[in-house]
């Protein structure tokens, strides 16, 4: 420092009362002016202890932050507060099949599948300008045209004065749920139409007190009844109309079932605007019902012709018997009359 005129600073670490502690050690060179003839050598210490605390923990953080980032079983991106893309991790590249370079600015747009651009681009729009969160659910279509279906979520990161800087976001890969989801709709699809094109009356229903309420009817039994399945949904047997003697015996059955954790079959009469009707009906429990209250399954079948094809029989079974006991009495008399 005598030599050069230059000042001459060098930073220190050392361990004291088992703490590392740091400083900043300098040396400075002070011209002689009109008080002071001489030249002055000037040695001081600087803590700078919390300060490379600080500068540790921040590297440690950013160290985990890159691990995570680059680990994470979701996408990750990062943008300017104009929608540019500056960052993609391993798992967006995966998905999108973009590789980091042509996702930059605004070559992300280029993974979201065609028929989702708009819908994508609108929602980005308006979640920008309500200062909320992005949320949605969309595609991703890569060059090989393989689609994944993902929920993307975006937030606003903001500096110290309160103004955007950038956009935060994750992707979920969903493919595997919507692909459930599609085939649990395609096998609803399938059991619905048998349900309505079935011959006979079938329905969901859940008692309530003493009274039965009708979940899902089919359009057999809607038909039956003389309205539709969608007059009938969410509604009392009482309020369709029901007689206060057929809910009772249709509730007794329900608990009979309930109460034996099995089905229950019965026949009855009905009287309908086109005379009686023989009704076979079986019910059966649904465990775990998501109302808490009992929930069954009905199925029933119109038996009239059958009960009247069975009295047919019996008429002629007894008219053959009849007979037979005419022939026998008319036998016994000629019998009589020969002796």
């Amino acid at each position: 420092v005598w030599h050069t005129g230059q000042s001459l600073t060098k930073e220190e670490t050392f361990t004291h009362n088992g703490q590392i502690c740091d400083l900043v050690l300098g040396r400075t060179l002070i011209q002689p002016t009109a008080e002071a003839e001489h030249h002055l050598l000037l040695s001081y210490a600087i803590d700078t202890t919390l300060q490379k605390q600080a500068e540790r923990a921040l590297r440690q953080s950013e160290a985990h932050f890159r691990v995570l980032v680059t680990q994470a079983p979701v996408g990750i991106f990062q943008t300017d507060g104009a929608g540019n893309c500056l960052f993609v991790n391993p798992r967006w590249i995966e998905l999108t099949g973009l590789s980091l370079e042509s996702a930059q600015g605004t070559g992300w747009t280029q993974a979201i599948h065609p028929d989702d651009r708009d819908r994508v681009f609108t929602e980005w729009e308006q979640a920008t300008q309500e200062n909320r969160e992005f949320a949605l659910e969309y595609r991703f279509q890569t060059s090989q045209g393989q689609v994944n279906w993902v929920f993307g979520r975006g937030m606003a990161i903001y500096n110290d004065k309160g103004l955007i800087t950038g956009y935060f976001g994750i992707v979920t890969d969903i493919t595997e749920q919507k692909q459930t989801e599609a085939s649990l709709q395609q096998s609803e699809s399938t059991l619905r139409s048998f349900f309505n094109s079935g011959s006979m009356m079938m329905g969901i229903v859940e008692l309530v007190g003493d009274d039965i309420l009708h979940l899902a009817d089919n359009q057999k039994t809607a038909e039956f009844f003389g309205t539709t399945p969608e007059a009938m949904a969410n509604r009392l047997a009482s309020e369709n109309g029901a007689p206060r003697s057929h809910i009772k015996m249709w509730v007794e059955r329900y608990r009979e079932a309930q109460r034996t954790a099995a089905p229950v079959s019965f026949e009855y009469p009905h009287q309908s605007a086109h005379g009686e009707k023989w009704l076979l009906a079986t019910v059966s429990p649904i465990p775990l019902s998501p109302s808490g209250r009992p929930r069954f399954s009905y199925v029933v079948e119109d038996i009239t012709e059958r009960k009247a094809a069975e009295a047919r029989l019996q008429q002629n079974l007894a008219r053959e018997q009849s007979l037979a006991q005419l022939s026998d009495r008319m036998r016994e008399t000629l019998d009589l009359e020969t002796i």
